[in-house]
């Protein structure tokens, strides 16, 4: 062969003395000087990045909601059907592998880290080669074999035309007494034969452009889905050991609802904004229901909440769709509050990892926390607590709920109990069912209703009380706002000192934080100097137990 022969070379192109790959140029024939490094010789890192575009199986982050880049690489697994977040050290090995077999010449650790680095630029300049934005109202569970859509069929909208006219419905409904669809004008004319919207369960292929990124390790059953392509879950068998856990720790059935509710919610693409706490003493289930949620969430991870706001806190929760926390602090600082809030609400958070370039990410995951006690907080706002929903588990190991409870045998505990139910394909796909339930109804709701159960609604109460110690004081003291009243702001504060110190055991927030809560527990209550024994003390119109004001219109009227 001689020098100019073509032999095979990058990308099919022919290597020869005019173009050429390697470190240094050929000696040229017949002594002539040899040619200069051409473009492509330099250019290794650009036809790496052309190669994962080419593939069509890796796609990047793309932009984020508040216009920050997600520079994550995600591959497409076509057997499992969803986008599979790659690490570093995954791109790395591909570039590495890539360059050993096109570039042998260039494979080192280096040069793999240059080929990643180039692919971030050409892949975030080419919008085909985003991930695909998941939906914000798409209810979609990723399951082995394909999804599942939990559906609303829209219900028909009517408005007044222009001119006071008659109405119009912008689409048609289905009527039960005629098996079909009404048209626009004849669902006006048949209101009450339109059938009530239902929530549904329809199968979808695995897709590239549903931009999910996660699975539900559990298999579609295909016996379940009807000739429509709709699928149904079973009810629960109440002798399964799952219908036993539940029968036996959550059996006030409108509690047990709202977790049922709030699994779902962790399963579905759509963020409803809401952590959850399961809050009991010992040997009350929480840890049989924390390991079935591992279970239903292969990728979690476990967060300790006092660290959340680290800096380098949020690396290990990247492409998590779980977060558990089985220990909480005491106080859990501002600092701490607003970082959970973003999480929660899935906004875009910084990630930054030990010698690492700093980006910028979207959370995917729901918080589940296990509480034995309820943690004070710093910040009282109502956009902290809307986003928690405290769960009570009350029923310990042993103590009959009702009569025929099952699942407890006396004080005995049974080692190793959730291994039974995660470790069983049926009574996961039982679990699976059960979810699946509590998602339609989300769906058909349109998230969580605003009437709790009482046993939620009175925890919820006894947490604020415990975590505020300015509202536990007023509750102790029965305060109450009063305008005949003058009560001194110095004999109050010392007064709630005291109280906090001694009854409560706890730290007292400074006299800034106290007055705040008491005017949003007091909004109409007047805060004003007065002229009293020659001294010009501020006062409040609260009347406080045990505290006696420095004027009392009461006084004034009581008879002689």
């Amino acid at each position: 062969m001689n020098d100019t022969t073509p032999t095979s070379g990058v990308n099919g192109r022919p290597t020869n003395i005019l173009s050429f790959r390697g470190n240094a140029a050929p000696k040229a024939a017949f002594g002539a000087p040899a040619p200069k490094a051409t473009l492509s010789d330099q250019a290794f890192e650009a036809d790496f990045a052309d190669h994962l575009k080419a593939t069509e199986e890796y796609a990047i982050g793309g932009k984020l909601p508040d216009g920050d880049d997600d520079c994550s690489f995600f591959r497409w697994l076509p057997e499992q059907g969803y986008w599979d977040r790659c690490s570093e050290k995954d791109m790395a090995a591909k570039a590495l592998s890539w360059l050993r077999l096109e570039r042998k010449d260039k494979a080192n650790a280096g040069h793999a880290t240059s080929c990643i680095n180039t692919a971030v630029l050409e892949l975030m300049g080419n919008r085909q080669c985003w991930l695909p934005k998941k939906s914000d109202r798409r209810a979609i569970v990723p399951l082995k074999g394909g999804y599942l859509e939990i559906v609303k069929p829209d219900e028909p909208s009517r408005a007044p035309a222009a001119g006071g006219g008659e109405e119009v419905v912008d689409q048609d409904v289905f009527s039960p007494t005629y098996g079909q669809s009404l048209g626009l004008r004849q669902a006006i004319l048949f209101p009450e034969d339109v059938a009530t919207s239902r929530a549904r369960i329809r199968v979808l292929a695995p897709s590239k452009e549903h931009g999910i990124t996660y699975q539900v390790p559990a298999k579609l059953r295909m016996d379940q889905v009807d000739g429509d392509g709709y699928y149904t879950p079973k009810p629960l068998n109440p002798n399964s050991k799952f219908g036993q856990y539940l029968d036996l720790f959550q059996p006030d059935l409108e509690v047990r609802a709202l977790l049922q509710e709030a699994v779902a919610s962790s399963l579905m693409s759509i963020c409803f904004e809401k952590a959850f706490f399961l809050v009991g003493s010992g040997s009350n289930g929480k840890s049989t229901f924390l390991h079935i949620l591992r279970a239903l969430h292969p990728r979690n991870v476990s967060l300790r909440l006092e660290k959340l706001d680290g800096t380098f806190a949020m690396a290990p929760l990247v492409g998590k769709s779980a977060y558990i926390v089985t220990e909480t602090p005491k106080v859990l600082a501002a600092s701490i509050q607003e970082v959970l809030k973003a999480l929660i609400s899935r906004d875009p958070m910084q990630v930054e990892a030990k010698r690492k370039d700093a980006y910028t990410t979207l959370p995917i995951g729901t918080l589940f926390a296990s509480v034995n006690s309820w943690f004070t907080v710093s910040g009282h706002e109502h956009g902290f607590w809307r986003k928690v929903l405290a769960i009570p588990f009350n029923v310990r190991m042993g103590e009959k709920t009702h009569e025929g409870a099952k699942g407890g045998d006396g004080k005995r505990r049974e080692p190793d109990f959730h291994l039974q139910i995660t470790e069983s394909e049926e009574e996961m796909a039982q679990v699976l069912d059960w979810v699946l339930e509590g998602a339609l109804r989300l769906m058909e709701r349109g998230g969580f209703s605003e009437k709790l159960p009482d046993a939620v609604l009175a925890l919820a109460e006894q947490n604020r009380m415990e975590s505020d110690t300015t509202m536990a004081y007023m509750a102790d003291r029965d305060a109450s706002y009063d305008s005949g009243v003058c009560t001194d702001k110095t004999a109050i504060y010392a007064d709630y000192r005291q109280y906090v110190l001694e009854e409560l055991g706890k730290k007292p927030v400074n006299a800034e934080d106290f007055w705040k809560r008491v005017r949003e527990k007091f909004p109409e209550a007047g805060i004003y100097q007065i002229s009293h024994g020659g001294k010009k003390p501020r006062v409040a119109e609260i009347r406080i137990a045990g505290i006696k004001p420095l004027r009392d219109m009461a006084d004034l009227e009581t008879p002689v």
